[in-house]
């Protein structure tokens, strides 16, 4: 093999191809010739910039396959292939091929859920000028609020492996602003991460009951996070890392001009100042295969087991109003049973220790079964259920039309546990009239 023979990479080419094929018959009408034309492909730096490799480094097929699982999560790449093309004199030369998606979503949407309405006018583009920055302006209703939202997402600043992101949202019941700057584990071999964030956020909570709202009154929030993470990278086929960092995190809870509760039966403020230290212990172990989530789309299926977890303690001498330790657990697992099957499952736990008892406490679990007994059939089974003890006043357990539990208004049940059932055959064909 390449690998076996210490070969390393040569040139680098990158390919970017248009939304639709013109030279495939079935992609050469009018309308898919006017998308071409009216597309402003992605820029090669763009690409350039999420590679995991370069010219003169060794040859890894590792490397090729995790950045095309890289690539293909970006929002404006449809698909993306990398392939040695030559191999001589101990170098191997590379194409890097992707195929863009038609990004620019300007005009009216409307939605029904639940019962209930939501509509927007947008014009948001995932690929601005083929930059893969992301610019959103919108007017949006829902049963919650009408927003204004001006946002702006950077994945690679000035080409680096640093993200930004910013929004401003002005809402019928308040506002948010957030910013968030990054040096994430862009790979499963990168060394070291970094996060700042700072959000507030305002706005109008509602409870309820069989769908209907009961109470409202008001949360002002105030968020700051600086964390970071080590990891020695790619170890016998698993990734370790450390993450440690600090979380302040404040509520002050107001009345609203719906209140039907006293002002000293709102939810109490909470102050949560916490340092934090964390793992995450992640298995390389993806599948690529298609027609399972999406349609017509190559997708990347996890078959490995990750781990998360996280302890903090809150205490007064960081500007909290209460002693509590935070505690954050999460597991996944893929198997895949046979090459026409597989399960996926899941865990989240979540919950704070003050004065010996558990408060807040959420657990959740899910598992997925897929299996392809035809060729373009697939049969989905789907159950997941959660546990509460002792929530916050401002939280609800809900289930309804909005989380999957079909032909029920929004929101339809509160209480303290929730099981949700689901079974779907799904069809797929390659019949794509647009």
């Amino acid at each position: 093999s390449l690998e076996a023979a210490g070969a390393v990479i040569g040139t680098v080419d990158i390919d970017i191809r248009n939304i639709f094929d013109e030279s495939d018959s079935r992609e050469r009408n009018g309308l898919f010739r006017l998308a071409n034309r009216l597309h402003i492909r992605t820029k090669h730096s763009t690409i350039q910039a999420q590679l995991l490799f370069a010219s003169g480094d060794k040859y890894s097929g590792r490397k090729l396959a995790e950045t095309e699982r890289v690539l293909r999560l970006l929002p404006y790449v449809y698909d993306a292939r990398v392939v040695p093309v030559h191999y001589a004199d101990g170098k191997v030369d590379l194409k890097v091929i992707t195929k863009d998606v038609w990004t620019l979503s300007p005009g009216i949407s409307f939605s029904r859920a639940g019962g209930s309405n939501d509509s927007r006018f947008n014009l948001q583009d995932t690929n601005f000028l083929g930059w893969g920055k992301t610019l959103q302006v919108s007017r949006g209703s829902t049963v919650d609020r009408t927003s204004d939202t001006v946002a702006w997402k950077d994945p690679n600043v000035f080409g680096s492996r640093w993200t930004a992101a910013l929004v401003y949202e002005d809402s019928s019941d308040g506002s948010q602003r957030s910013l968030q700057v990054t040096h994430p584990f862009y790979s499963l071999d990168a060394p070291w991460s970094t996060k700042i964030t700072a959000v507030n956020f305002d706005r109008t909570i509602s409870r309820y009951n069989l769908g209907d709202i009961v109470d409202q009154f008001n949360d002002n929030e105030t968020s700051y996070e600086l964390s970071g993470g080590v990891s020695s990278g790619m170890v016998d086929g698993w990734v370790k890392r450390l993450t440690f960092g600090m979380r302040y995190d404040r509520n002050q809870f107001l009345p609203t001009s719906a209140t039907s509760l006293p002002a000293k039966q709102l939810p109490p403020d909470r102050a949560l100042s916490y340092p934090f230290v964390g793992f995450d212990i992640l298995q390389d172990k993806y599948k690529k295969i298609g027609d399972e989530n999406q349609i017509g789309r190559t997708e990347d299926l996890y078959i490995g087991t990750e781990v998360t977890g996280e302890v903090g303690l809150s205490n007064g001498a960081f500007g909290a109003d209460r002693n509590a330790i935070m505690l954050v657990l999460k597991a996944l697992r893929g198997i895949e049973l046979d090459e026409k099957q597989q399960l996926f499952l899941s865990s989240d736990f979540a919950s704070r220790v003050e004065d010996g008892r558990a408060r807040n406490l959420i657990a959740d679990a899910g598992a997925k079964y897929y299996w392809r007994w035809r060729q373009d059939w697939l049969l989905y089974v789907g159950l997941s259920g959660s546990v509460t003890d002792s929530l916050d006043p401002d939280m609800q357990l809900l289930l309804g039309g909005d989380d999957g539990l079909r032909g029920y208004p929004l929101r339809y049940e509160s209480g303290t546990s929730r099981a949700l059932f689901t079974v779907e055959q799904r069809v797929f064909t390659d019949w794509f009239p647009f």
